[in-house]
């Protein structure tokens, strides 16, 4: 969000892209939202590294299922292209089975 002085004093917000441009498009770019902050990061949806930063806390949990069930996991490339195209379905079905695992072992330990 870029900030623009009215005043010396009074700062206004400005934001220059639609404000529906930082909600989830997809059930994929929510748990990927879920899992970035819960992780500790602030990056967000929009921002340049949001893709690259979703794939790399999700594409461990993607690979292991893929492991267990004895087949070759997606590229990084596929991964990251399914935030930019329609994501499959059987990829969000995965991801919200496997939610819990992934929001359990990206959250801070307390």
């Amino acid at each position: 969000m870029v900030r623009a002085l009215e005043s010396k004093n009074q700062a206004v917000d400005f934001c220059p892209w639609d404000e529906s441009e930082d909600k989830p498009k997809n059930k994929l770019e929510e748990i990927a939202a879920e899992a970035i902050k819960l992780a500790g990061l602030t990056v967000r949806i929009g921002e340049y590294e949001f893709v690259s930063t979703a794939v790399r806390l999700l594409e461990p949990f993607i690979s292991a299922w893929y492991r267990k069930a004895e087949l070759d996991p997606p590229s990084t490339a596929t991964i990251s292209r399914w935030f930019y195209n329609s994501p499959p379905k059987w990829a969000i079905a995965l991801l919200v089975n496997e939610k819990e695992k992934i929001f359990q072992k990206l959250s801070p330990k307390c």
